[in-house]
C-alpha cells in the first residue's frame, strides 16, 4: 500500500497569507486600546466632557461589534470569508476617516460605531477564514497569530498613546 505524502508547503505563501489576514484582529486590538489614552484629549479639541459622554464614546465600539458580529456569519456564508474581510476593512476605513474629519462628539460616535461594525466582522470571521484555508498541521498557531496581533495592537496603541502624552 503506497503512503499520502503531504503536498509541499509553501511557507511565504502561508507567513504572507497569515499576516496579512490577521490584520483585522491588529486593528480590534489598536482600536480599543487606543481610546484609553484619546479619551483624556479629545475633549479638549471637541468638548463635552461628561461622563456619560466619555462612556458612550468608548462603549458604542462594543455595541458596533455586537451588530458586526451578527451579521457577519450569513455575510460570509453568502459572499465568502474574503469579500466578508474585505467589507470588514473597508467599514474600518470609512469609521476611521469619520473619526479623523469628526468635527463633534455626534460624529466621533458615529465613526467609532462603523469601526465596531467591522470589528464585529473581523472577530468572527477571520479566524474562521484562517483556520479554513491554513494547512492542517498548521491551524493552530496560524489562528493563534490572529489572537497576538489582538494584543498587540493592543500594547502598541498605549505604547502609542504614552509616546504621545503629556507626563
Amino acid at each position: 500500500m503506497e503512503q499520502r505524502q503531504k503536498p509541499p508547503e509553501n511557507t511565504a505563501y502561508l507567513l504572507i497569507f497569515t499576516l496579512t489576514s490577521a490584520v483585522g484582529g491588529f486593528l480590534f486590538g489598536y482600536d480599543t486600546g487606543v481610546i484609553g489614552g484619546a479619551n483624556i484629549y479629545i475633549y479638549d479639541d471637541l468638548g463635552h466632557d461628561t461622563s456619560l459622554i466619555k462612556e458612550t464614546v468608548v462603549s458604542i465600539t462594543i455595541g458596533g461589534a455586537v451588530i458586526g458580529s451578527i451579521i457577519s456569519g450569513k455575510m460570509a456564508d453568502k459572499l465568502g470569508r474574503k469579500k466578508a474581510i474585505i467589507i470588514a476593512d473597508i467599514t474600518f476605513a470609512i469609521g476611521a476617516l469619520i473619526m479623523a474629519l469628526a468635527l463633534d462628539i455626534p460624529m466621533l460616535i458615529v465613526g467609532r460605531f462603523i469601526i465596531g461594525v467591522g470589528v464585529g466582522i473581523a472577530s468572527m470571521v477571520v479566524p474562521i477564514f484562517l483556520s479554513e484555508a491554513a494547512p492542517i498541521n498548521k491551524r493552530g498557531i496560524i489562528v493563534n497569530v490572529n489572537n497576538i496581533f489582538i494584543t498587540g495592537g493592543q500594547f502598541i496603541a498605549y505604547l502609542i498613546c504614552l509616546a504621545c502624552g503629556d507626563n
